[in-house]
């Protein structure tokens, strides 16, 4: 506006007849309106200005705008005024008219940063030219902004203003026109000469208008507001009325009464309820009556006095009266206020955004000239409580005085203190919370003298854990000066922790600053002064806490005048970081220097140690910015630069460039800092620039770097030695151009040139990479790559070659298509590769590579709809992976040719796939689309199936079709084939989208395909399998059957075999319904159903039923046993075997050792054994594989009951006893824990024809599931006690004798074998004694007789004798390879026997006794 005003002077000073005006003049003259009123972030447009000399001037339309856009616009503007009104100082306009002026939005705040110089200048009004009087105006369509009232508001606006000869007339008319009724209107009139005075304002809205709605008033209802009058000044009266939904609100009266001697009374008496207007829960602040009463006068000489001043609610009550003298001083005022309720209940305040509740408010003023100078106030309010906060007592306490000082030369005063106290604050903000605390107090003086400034003395605040303490004085008041403020102030806060919240993170330490300043808000003009320590601040940033820590002093001088701003010093002194700085900011010619030094760089990163120091100085010229700048870092690093900052014209930034040089001899240093361990040293030089308005860039340097590793092997082995790098290149409106790249190393070479601009790029690359042993073990040779890159204006071509180890070659052309807007649309290649010792490659990908390969081809990929082509063929010789199994795929002559497409719609279309090595063929065609009809057809065949599972020796087979109809799911049918009548059909839809589908698999397959799994058990058999998945690919989606009828299973370990097996799996609901029935080989059968969960851990809960089970071992025993068995839990992990198992008979054998040709114990080592037979031996368990050393980690909890109430007999060595009882295993299946025993029902013990009874027979399992005997029996011969007793382990228990009385072990045995003492036993009873200690204990080899048997050189030699101690003698020779003969004589009797062996599996046998009978047979065996 003020710029409006000091236009007009202007456009006066131009008049000219306004019809010598043409369109260039009217041009230059909108410029020259436009460059008067456009500012710094102001710009002003106007158009069509017409006439503006004459007086009737037009304007098309005129804009204003800010940084964010345009916020005013006018539209066809008249004004109509008189140009010769404006020489006699009046603007005089008839009318001013727009159709349209529009206010999106109030205009942003201008940011402009000020000048470093002061203005120096005080405050003071403009000074106007002219002086204004507007006629009629009219505004067609004001259009205001959501942004300025929250809703966007379409208004016409008119009126008319008179001001002549004493008189004045006024009236406006406001009316919205897009929404609700909205208006406003007002006329009034004054004439001095009859005093007379006319009101007449109306605002009158309908429901949901405007004020109503901002207003939050309830249900929005309309509203009518009145103010009327008319009457002369001396005696008026005017009525004010409020109505809302057609009923009166709140009205009264205002008056206005002259008086004798020319004092004026005024009054007002206004009352009403104003419920209506408020929320529910605010009414009863209110009450039923609303109460509003003033009354007081206007003296002639000046004075007011004010009488009355009443204010009534249900919860308010404020009385008040006041006298102002006519000097302006004030004589006496009195304000007694109170908030509370009747009953001693919280007050919800009305007229409040928020629900506020206050259990009381008193506030009191007092003064009374006529008592003294002195004068009190109190505010008190307690129990506030509102969303955000809730506080119990908060007091404001002052007293002071008034002092006129009417009588003295004195100047009058105002002084006294105040005193705060905030008790019980609480936040509902955590973080506030915690940094205001729940208590403030505090206290201040104040002074204020008549024409001088105003004094803030002795504060003293404390609360929110920070004191506050010192002066602030404000001064400058008068006319002339400059207002100005001085604080002088201590502040201290011990922990900054509290704080955290607000600043979002984890801040500690304590500080105590003081401040001494002066500052002039409006000339610009301060002088500060800030000293302080601070004490281990921290603010969660590792690096800025390390340089925090400790103790850390500043102090900082600034001032800023007319001659610039000006940075005395600024010091830190701290353990962390010293730094010291000092500058002048003059327009133009701005300096500075600084010091900045970290002693510890470990203080700010661990694992770097030593100091960092950086120096520099700013230089401001006319045209640049220029910072020279040293620095030194560990590592004898050093940096030495120039930073220039070039200018405008309007003094901004408009170019940065660098010039210098950077080294470091040990890059070590930077290792943690980098976050990988380096070496070696580099060194830089070189220069750059960049300008920030359009981006044109340049740089051109040399880096030097000697041994330089950085962690990463192949990287490191490129950069050993000493590695120059040169580059020089630019970047431009025209384009990016690479001058020079050059690398040259002892193992990397590069040289590169190019550039980038629009349909003309080119560029030429040529890498060497000498040595690859560097960069990978093993490795060995050279690679090379170059090539050249052109660009036109539909592609960008690259064309190269490559060499490497294994004679590998490479050649090719890439070609990326553009689009118009010269973005890449496609990418495609041409060419040919070939290796002819992969092997070469082997350090490279940890794999036993081989052969060689070929390839040639072609393809292509869109970006912008994804179609893709493919074309080549591989052909491949002896290839080798380190797989041995793919090894055996596609080893010998292979070969690979495709041919296939991919267009827009996703259609696959594969005209040619054909795979052929020496095990397996693969072909495919056909196309699969999206949507329409499609299908494709494959075949794939493996020569030998057995390389994969040696069970299925021979041809293997798959084929098929995938097809699609419409938009529907694919079909496939394929049918498989492998060795053994392996046979599948797998038939039926899976959704586009993959994520359901209805198969159906149907077939058999050999049981033996699971027994490698199984091993080392076996299984035969064929499984018959009926599956379907229907719904999403889930296993609770299958269902089916797979049964086998008629398998046997071999499990060698426990030495079972289970024959006639039938298995009936019924899958459905994510689990399997298991029926297994079948019989064992030597007897019995068992039954087992329940269900197993198809989820991971796959709980199983099965029931086995076992009956009449025969169980041997033919070495130690043979049972019998029924009983039920439950397997239930995860089968993952091992599920726990529980139920009982019922021995109905069962016989345990103790290994016999007798005197003759009986079994030995020996050792079979197998020489260049045979890989079926090994096979076998491992499947039987004979053969302790690496796996088995290991021990199982599948372990099953036990609770198994095995119960043998009888017939449970031990026979061996003489012991024939029955035993009965129980055991419960528990533990584990590695680690089984058993309990309880079997226990002797009867028995008897036979050695040599002598019987004993045996006393005691006890069986138990061992861990190893091994049994162990305790066996005593005893007997009474010759009146002594003969006890004898077996124990350990059933395979080879220990045997004692004893005697009562006692007698040597083998005095023992002749007295229990013969009767007598063993001086009286013959050679061969002696001889019997001790071949029969031999066989009870066990102890193995052939005894006693056995040794005479080979003194003879016999094949057979045994001695018997009877209890009468009568001998008997056989012995048995082979005569020939084919004839034995034996001979048996005992007591009164002898024979003589002849066996001839005729073939393998017949013999005959003569045999003649010395009574005269002789016998002649056939015998035919056969050993299985």
């Amino acid at each position: 506006m003020k710029r409006l005003l000091l236009l007009l002077p202007l456009l006066f000073c131009l008049s000219q007849p306004a019809q010598a005006q043409d369109d260039d003049e009217g041009t230059r003259l909108e410029r020259l309106i436009e460059n008067a009123l456009s500012s710094e972030g102001t710009q002003v447009t106007v158009r069509g200005f017409r006439g503006a000399l004459s007086s009737q001037a037009t304007m098309e339309r005129m804009t204003i705008a800010d940084e964010d856009g345009i916020w005013l616009t006018l539209e066809n503007a008249e004004l109509d005024w008189s140009r010769l009104a404006l020489l006699r100082g009046r603007l005089q306009v008839d009318t001013l008219s727009a159709e349209r002026l529009e206010v999106a939005r109030a205009p942003t705040s201008n940011t402009e940063a000020p000048a470093p110089e002061a203005s120096g200048q005080p405050f003071s009004l403009p000074d106007l030219p002219v002086s204004v009087n507007v006629g009629e105006f009219r505004v067609d369509r004001v259009e205001l902004g959501a942004p300025l009232i929250g809703e966007p508001v379409v208004l016409t606006v008119s009126g008319a203003a008179q001001l002549a000869d004493g008189e004045g007339n006024v009236e406006l008319d406001v009316q919205r026109v897009d929404g609700p009724r909205d208006a406003l209107t007002f006329a009034g009139s004054y004439a001095n000469e009859s005093r007379q005075l006319a009101i007449d304002l109306v605002l009158d809205e309908a429901s949901g208008g405007l004020l109503t709605t901002k207003a939050n008033l309830p249900g929005a209802p309309d509203l009518r507001l009145t103010l009327q009058g008319e009457g002369p000044i001396d005696d008026f009266t005017a009525a004010l009325a409020l109505a809302t939904e057609g009923e009166d609100r709140f009205a009264g009266d205002i008056t206005l009464q002259g008086s004798v001697g020319a004092d004026h009374r005024f009054a007002a008496d206004l009352s009403g309820d104003l419920r209506p207007l408020l929320p529910e829960e605010q009414r009863a602040f209110l009450g039923d009556n609303q109460l509003l009463r003033t009354s007081g006068v206007v003296e002639a000489a000046g004075a007011i006095e004010l009488d009355t001043l009443e204010l009534r609610t249900a919860a308010v009550d404020l009385t008040g009266a006041a006298r102002i003298g006519a000097d302006g001083w004030p004589e006496r005022l009195a304000l007694d206020g109170r908030i509370a309720s009747e009953d001693g209940s919280p007050v919800t305040l009305a007229f409040t955004s928020d629900v506020t509740r206050i259990d009381e408010a008193v506030l009191t003023l007092s003064y009374d000239r006529a008592q003294g100078d002195g004068f009190t106030l109190e505010l008190l309010a307690q129990g506030i409580d509102r969303p955000e906060l809730a506080l119990r007592e908060a007091k404001i306490t002052g007293e002071g005085t008034i002092s006129r000082n009417a009588e003295s030369a004195a100047p009058g005063e105002i002084a006294g203190q105040l005193q705060l106290a905030v008790d019980g604050l609480a936040l509902a903000d955590e973080n506030l919370q915690s940094a205001a605390g729940d208590a403030l107090e505090g206290a201040l003086a104040f002074d204020w003298q008549q024409g001088n400034g105003f004094d803030l003395t002795d504060i003293d605040i404390a609360g929110a854990g920070i004191a506050i303490t010192g002066d602030v004085a404000f001064s400058g008041f008068a006319e002339g000066e400059d207002p100005a403020i001085e604080p002088n102030l201590a502040i201290r806060t011990d922990d900054i922790a509290r704080f955290s919240g607000l600043a979002g993170r984890d801040l500690g330490g304590a500080a105590a600053f003081d401040l001494e300043a002066r500052a002039e808000p409006v000339s610009g003009r301060f002088d500060v002064n800030l000293s302080g320590t601070a004490t281990d601040l921290s603010a969660d940033i590792p690096q800025v806490d390390g340089l925090l820590a400790g103790e850390l002093t500043l102090a900082l001088a600034a001032e800023r005048n007319e001659q610039g701003t000006f940075l005395r010093n600024l010091d830190l002194d701290g353990d962390g970081i010293v730094m010291t700085a000092s500058g002048e900011l003059r327009t133009g010619a701005s300096t500075g220097s600084f010091d900045l030094s970290l002693p510890d760089l470990s203080r700010v990163q661990d694992g770097i140690s030593g100091p960092l120091t950086v120096k520099g100085d700013l230089q401001e010229s006319a045209s640049a910015y220029t910072l020279d700048f040293t620095a030194a870092a560990p590592g004898r690093t050093a940096l030495d630069g120039v930073l220039t900052a070039t200018k405008d014209e309007a003094g901004s930034v408009e170019s940065l460039s660098f010039n210098g040089t950077a080294a470091s001899d040990e890059l070590a240093a930077f290792a943690a800092l980098a976050g990988r361990p380096l070496r070696g040293s580099a060194s830089f030089e070189g220069q750059g620039s960049y300008a920030l308005d359009d981006g044109t860039a340049s740089a051109i340097g040399t880096l030097v770097t000697q041994d330089v590793g950085i962690g990463i092997p192949q990287v490191d082995g490129l950069l050993e030695g000493r590695v120059t790098m040169n580059v020089d290149g630019t970047r431009s409106n025209e384009g990016i151009f690479l001058r020079t790249l050059e690398i040259d190393g002892p193992a990397i070479t590069l040289d590169a040139q190019g550039e980038m601009v629009p349909d003309a790029s080119t560029a030429t690359f040529d890498l060497v990479l000498s040595d690859l042993a560097k960069m990978q073990d093993g490795m060995s040779g050279s690679a090379a790559l170059k090539g050249d890159l052109k660009e036109n204006g539909e592609a960008y071509v690259v064309t190269f070659s490559a060499t490497g180890p294994g004679e590998t070659a490479a050649q090719g052309v890439v070609t990326a298509g553009k689009t118009d807007a010269g973005e890449i649309a496609s990418v495609a290649f041409d060419g040919t590769a070939s290796a002819r010792r992969l092997s070469a490659f082997a350090p490279l990908t940890r794999q036993a590579l081989r052969g060689s390969l070929d390839f040639d081809g072609e393809g292509s990929y869109s970006l912008s709809d994804g179609s893709a082509r493919a074309d080549g063929t591989l052909t491949t010789q002896d290839l080798g992976l380190g797989i041995p199994t793919a090894d055996q795929l596609i080893g010998g002559t292979g070969r690979a040719v495709v041919s296939a497409s991919r267009d827009a719609d996703g259609t696959i279309t594969v005209q040619q796939f054909d795979l052929s090595t020496a095990e397996i063929t693969a072909s495919a065609s056909g196309s699969l689309g999206q949507s329409g009809d499609s299908a494709l057809t494959f075949d794939v065949a493996l020569r030998d199936l057995g390389l994969l599972v040696e069970q299925l020796p021979g041809r293997a087979t798959a084929s098929g079709t995938v097809s699609a109809t419409g938009t529907g799911p694919y079909q496939i049918n394929t049918n498989l084939s492998a060795p053994g009548g392996t046979q599948a059909q797998v038939s039926g839809s899976i959704a586009r989208s993959f994520d359901s589908a209805n198969i159906a698999v149907n077939g058999n397959a050999p049981l033996s395909l699971a027994n490698r799994i199984a091993e080392p058990n076996l299984l035969t058999g064929t499984a018959r399998i009926d599956l379907r998945l229907n719904g999403p690919l889930a296993v609770s989606s299958l269902s089916g059957s797979v049964r086998v009828n008629g398998a046997d299973i071999v499990l060698p370990g426990p030495a079972l075999t289970l024959t006639g097996v039938d298995i009936d799996t019924q899958l459905g609901g994510g689990q399997a319904q298991l029926t297994v029935e079948g019989a064992l080989s030597s007897g019995g059968s068992l039954r087992s159903q329940g269900t197993i969960s198809l989820t991971s851990p796959y709980n199983a809960d099965l029931r086995v039923r076992l009956r009449d089970l025969l169980l041997q071992d033919r070495r130690l025993y043979q049972a019998t046993a029924s009983g039920n068995v439950t397997v239930q839990g995860p089968l993952l992990t091992g599920p726990a075997i529980g139920g009982w198992v019922e021995v109905e008979q069962a016989e345990i054998r103790i290994p016999e050792t007798g005197l003759g040709p009986g079994s030995r114990s020996f050792t079979l080592t197998h020489v260049r054994e045979p890989a079926p037979v090994r096979q076998t031996r491992v499947r039987a368990g004979l053969v302790e594989t690496e796996q088995q050393g290991r021990g199982s980690s599948y372990t099953l909890p036990l609770d198994l009951e095995i119960r043998a109430p009888q017939q449970i007999f031990v026979r061996g060595r003489g012991l024939d006893a029955e035993l009965g009882g129980s055991l419960t295993l528990t533990g584990t299946s590695d680690d089984i824990v058993p309990s309880g025993q079997f226990e002797l029902i009867r028995g008897r013990l036979d050695i040599l024809g002598q019987r004993l009874v045996l006393e005691k027979a006890v069986l138990q399992l061992t861990g190893d599931f091994i049994p162990t005997i305790d066996v005593l029996a005893t007997t009474e011969v010759e009146s002594a006690t003969v006890s004898v007793a077996l124990q350990g382990e059933a395979t080879s228990p220990e045997v004692t004798f004893s005697s009562d009385p006692a007698r040597p072990e083998e005095e023992v045995l002749a007295l229990l074998l013969f009767g007598r003492d063993l001086g009286e036993l013959s050679a061969l009873q002696a001889l019997q004694i001790a071949s029969a200690v031999n066989s009870l204990a066990g102890r193995g080899g052939e005894g006693i007789i056995g040794n005479l048997r080979q003194g003879f050189g016999l094949d057979d030699f045994d001695v018997t004798t009877d209890s009468e101690g009568n001998a008997g003698l056989r012995l048995g020779k082979y005569i020939t390879e084919k004839v034995y003969t034996d001979v048996e004589v005992s007591s009164g009797e002898s024979s003589i026997n002849l066996n001839y062996q005729i073939n393998r599996n017949i013999k005959a046998q003569t045999s003649a006794t010395s009574d005269g009978d002789t016998t002649l047979g056939i015998f035919f065996e056969k050993d299985y």
